[in-house]
C-alpha cells in the first residue's frame, strides 16, 4: 500500500484483507490524495484490522495523521471489521487500545456504502471515533487546508464491541480543535454532511447495550464479588464490564476501587442460578466486607450515533439511529456556526439531537506558562494551612512557585459566576526537571500567595530532596494568560502574549461577537471577571464592556472562549424515547444543555419545526422533556408534535427571544412552554394570542 501513487483506484474482490491499519506509533500506510479504496459490497469485501498491539493507542483500519491532509479520498462497498474482541490482549484480559474503522482529515472526502462492526475501545486513554473525516484544525487553515466538502453516506455501523471502556462516537466530522500551542483558536469544517446511515448501538442477538442500574452488590469471598443488575445485564463469562459510581457505606465519594473494568469470573450468583441479572467478578485488593451505595451505580458506556460539532453549514439528514444514547448531532467541545439536523429517525434513545455546551475552551496541554523559579521548603507544615483538606499531603514539601508576571492567585477565590462559591486558587504544575522533577508537579489548590501577587505555595505530590528547573504552571481550567488588561471609559482591552509581528499561533481567534471568560483579574476584581461578549478586536486585542468607572486591575488575568453555537435548524425529526437511563437524569428528546446565563448566549437563533416526539412505552417518560434549550437568545418552536407522560413537554431556560406557533401534544392540545429564568412562566402560542387579539378587536 506504500508504494501505491496518488490517484490510484484500488479495487478489492470478495473476501478477508487483513491490516494493520494506521495508529500514532505504527505508520504501516496511510491513504493519499485521490485514491479511490472501492470493495464488491458490504458484507462480501471485509477489510479487517489485525495486530492493534501498542497499548492506550488509538488504531483506525484506514486512517492517517491529521497533518497528512487528503484532497478527493473515497472509500465504499465494503465492510470494516475493527476485530476489538480479537486483537492481543493483556494480563488484564482486555486489548488496551483504541479500534476504529475510518479516522482521515482533509477535503472532497467520500465514504460511502461501509459497513463497521467490532468497533469501540477498552483502554481509559482514548474515546472511540468509528468514522471520523474533516479534521479543521487552526494550524492547517493557516495553511491554507481547509476541512471542506466531505459526506458519510448510506453507511452502516452495528454490532459494536461488547466490552468498552469509554464513550463512542460513530459517525464524525472533527473541528474547532487544534493542538498544543495553537488552543483556543477556532477551526471549522464546511459544508460536511452525514446523510443517510444506519447506526445500532444494541449488541449481538440485540441485547442491550445502554447503562443498565446495578441493583445490588455483595460479597462471596476473598476478593469475588456478586453483582446484580436491575434489567438484564447482557454479558458473558470471560468477558469484561465498566462499572461506575459506587459508593461504600460512609463514603462521599464513589469508591475507586469499585469504578473501572472488571474480568466476568462466572455468570449467576453462587449457585449458578439467576445468570441474566448475575455476575461474578474480582477487586485487586483485600477488602473488609464492606456495605454499598448503589442507588445510582451503573455498568456500561454510551454509544453517540452522530456529532458534527466544530462546523459551518454541517448537516445530518435521513438517518436511522437505534439503542444509541445519544442520537445526535451530538456536541459538547469546541464552538460551531450552524448545523442542520433533519428527517433522523430516533428508536430507543434518551436523547435524539443534542447539544452539551456548557464548557471553555481550555489548552491541550497543562505546561503552558513558564514560571521564574520552583523550589521546595520542608521547613513549611501543611497542617498550618487547616482551612484546606490536604490530609493526604502532609508528608510532602511545599512547593514555592514565583511567576513572570501576577498570577491573579488568591487563597479566597471568588466564583465570578456564583459570588457565593469562594475557594482557594486551583493550579497546576508540571515539566520539573531533574530526579526530583515529578514530585514538583501537581494538580491542587495554592495555600498561600505573596503580597506582591509573584508567589504562590501549594502542596507538592511528594517529598523533594533536590531541585526542579524549567517547570510550568496553569490555572486549573487551563486558560490562557493575559499580557495586559487596560480600561478606558468602560471598555476593557485585554492583549494576549505575541511576538512582533505576531504569529498565526498566538493570535486570540476571537470575532467581534464572540463569548469571553475572564478569570483571575484583579484577583476577584468583579468589573472584569467572569462572561463577556467581545466588542472589537485586532490580531492581538480584544476589548469588552465593563463598568463605567473600573479601573485596571492589578493582575492581569487569563482568558477562554466560551462555547457557543450561531444556528440550530432541527426540522421533521421522529424520536422515540427510551425509559429514564443511569446517570444521565430524564430522557429528553430534543436538548440544547448550558450555563443559565442569558449574556453572551450559548445559542444565538435556534429553530424548531416540524418534529414529533414520542415514548417507547406509554408511562415510560414520567418526567423528562420533549425540547428542552437554555441560554438562546432567539428561540423559534414552530408544529412540534410531543407525545410524552411527563407533563414538562417543553422547557427553555434564559431566553431572550421565543415563539411559539402550534406545538401539540398528539390529542391536538396546545402545548404551552415552560420558561425559567424569565419574567413570564410560560409562552403562550402564537394561533392563541392572535385569536385573542382579534376577538378582543371585534369587541371594541
Amino acid at each position: 500500500m506504500r508504494r501505491i501513487p496518488a490517484g490510484t483506484r484500488i479495487n478489492l474482490g470478495p473476501g478477508v484483507f487483513e491490516t494493520r491499519g494506521y495508529s500514532p506509533g505504527n505508520h504501516a500506510w496511510q491513504p493519499k490524495d485521490g485514491w479511490k479504496i472501492i470493495g464488491s459490497g458490504m458484507g462480501i469485501t471485509t477489510l479487517k484490522l489485525v495486530e492493534a498491539s501498542l497499548p492506550h493507542h488509538t488504531y483506525d483500519a484506514i486512517g492517517g495523521d491529521y497533518n497528512d491532509f487528503l484532497h478527493a479520498f473515497e472509500v465504499k462497498d465494503l465492510t470494516i471489521d475493527c476485530n476489538l474482541p480479537d486483537q492481543p490482549k493483556g494480563s488484564d484480559y482486555t486489548a488496551r487500545v483504541v479500534c476504529a474503522a475510518i479516522g482521515v482529515a482533509g477535503r472532497d472526502i467520500r465514504i460511502k456504502r461501509v459497513q463497521a462492526i467490532r468497533f469501540g475501545t477498552q483502554t481509559d486513554a482514548g474515546e472511540c471515533f468509528v468514522i471520523a473525516a474533516a479534521g479543521a484544525h487552526a494550524h492547517l487553515e493557516a495553511a491554507g487546508q481547509y476541512a471542506t466538502n466531505c459526506v458519510i453516506e448510506d453507511c452502516v455501523a452495528e454490532q459494536p464491541s461488547e466490552n468498552n471502556f469509554r464513550e463512542t462516537t460513530v459517525l464524525h466530522f472533527g473541528g474547532g480543535g487544534a493542538p498544543p500551542n495553537w488552543a483556543g483558536l477556532p477551526a471549522y469544517h464546511r459544508s460536511c454532511v452525514i446523510r443517510n446511515c444506519f447506526v445500532d448501538g444494541a449488541y449481538s442477538n440485540g441485547r442491550n447495550s445502554q447503562r443498565i442500574k446495578v441493583e445490588a452488590i455483595s460479597l462471596v469471598g476473598g476478593r469475588q464479588y456478586q453483582l446484580t443488575t436491575k434489567t438484564p445485564h447482557g454479558r458473558v463469562a470471560n468477558g469484561t464490564f465498566y462499572l461506575n459510581q459506587v459508593y461504600i457505606t460512609g463514603q462521599s465519594t464513589a469508591s475507586l476501587i469499585f469504578t473501572g473494568p472488571f474480568k466476568v469470573d462466572a455468570l449467576g450468583d453462587i449457585h449458578d442460578m439467576d445468570q441474566e441479572h448475575t455476575l461474578r467478578f474480582t477487586i485487586s485488593v483485600d477488602l473488609p466486607a464492606p456495605s454499598f451505595n448503589t442507588s445510582i451505580a451503573f455498568i456500561g458506556v454510551q454509544f453517540q450515533a452522530t456529532s458534527v460539532g466544530g462546523g459551518m453549514a454541517a448537516v445530518v439528514e435521513g438517518n436511522r439511529i437505534f439503542n444509541c444514547i445519544t442520537g445526535g448531532p451530538y456536541h459538547d467541545s469546541y464552538s460551531s456556526i450552524d448545523v442542520i439536523a433533519r428527517n433522523n429517525y430516533y428508536f430507543n434513545v434518551l436523547s435524539g439531537p443534542g447539544e452539551n455546551l456548557a464548557g471553555i475552551d481550555a489548552l491541550y496541554d497543562n505546561t503552558r506558562i513558564d514560571l521564574a523559579s520552583l523550589k521546595y521548603d520542608d521547613s513549611i507544615d501543611v497542617d498550618d494551612f487547616f482551612s484546606l483538606a490536604f490530609s493526604d499531603y502532609y508528608d510532602n514539601s511545599i512547593g514555592i512557585a514565583t511567576t513572570y508576571q501576577k498570577h491573579g492567585f488568591s487563597e479566597a477565590e471568588v466564583n465570578p459566576l456564583d459570588p457565593a462559591d469562594i475557594k482557594p486558587s486551583g493550579v497546576l504544575i508540571s515539566d520539573g526537571g531533574g530526579l526530583d522533577g515529578p514530585l514538583y508537579s501537581a494538580s491542587t489548590q495554592v495555600l498561600d500567595v505573596s503580597l506582591d501577587g509573584y508567589t504562590f505555595t501549594y502542596p507538592m505530590s511528594g517529598r523533594a530532596t533536590l531541585p526542579t528547573s524549567a517547570a510550568k504552571y496553569n490555572t486549573s481550567d487551563r486558560q490562557r494568560p493575559l499580557l495586559d488588561l487596560t480600561v478606558t471609559s468602560g471598555v476593557a482591552t485585554a492583549t494576549v502574549p505575541h511576538s512582533t509581528p505576531i504569529t498565526a499561533s498566538e493570535k486570540h481567534g476571537f470575532k467581534t461577537g464572540d463569548a469571553v471568560y475572564i478569570s483571575k483579574a484583579g484577583p476577584n476584581d468583579s468589573n472584569f471577571n467572569g462572561n463577556h461578549t467581545i466588542t472589537a478586536v485586532t490580531d492581538s486585542e480584544f476589548r469588552f464592556e465593563v463598568p463605567t468607572g473600573a479601573v485596571a486591575p492589578d493582575a492581569h488575568g487569563y482568558y477562554g472562549r466560551i462555547y457557543q453555537v450561531g444556528h440550530v435548524d432541527w426540522e421533521t425529526n421522529i424520536v422515540n424515547l427510551t425509559k429514564q437511563s443511569v446517570g444521565f437524569g430524564p430522557p429528553s428528546a430534543i436538548v440544547g444543555y448550558a450555563a443559565n446565563r442569558r449574556s453572551p448566549w450559548t445559542f444565538r437563533q435556534v429553530l424548531l419545526r416540524d418534529n414529533f416526539v414520542r415514548e417507547l412505552e406509554p408511562g415510560g417518560v414520567p418526567d423528562g422533556f420533549g425540547i428542552d434549550f437554555s441560554s438562546v437568545e432567539n428561540l423559534l418552536l414552530d408544529r412540534n408534535v410531543i407525545s410524552l407522560a411527563s407533563p414538562f413537554k417543553v422547557r427553555s431556560g434564559a431566553t431572550g427571544s421565543a415563539l411559539a406557533f402550534q406545538n401539540e401534544t398528539i390529542d391536538g392540545t396546545l402545548i404551552s412552554s415552560t420558561l425559567v429564568n424569565l419574567p413570564t412562566a410560560s409562552l403562550p402560542d402564537i394561533e392563541t394570542a392572535i385569536e385573542e387579539a382579534v376577538t378582543l378587536a371585534f369587541l371594541k
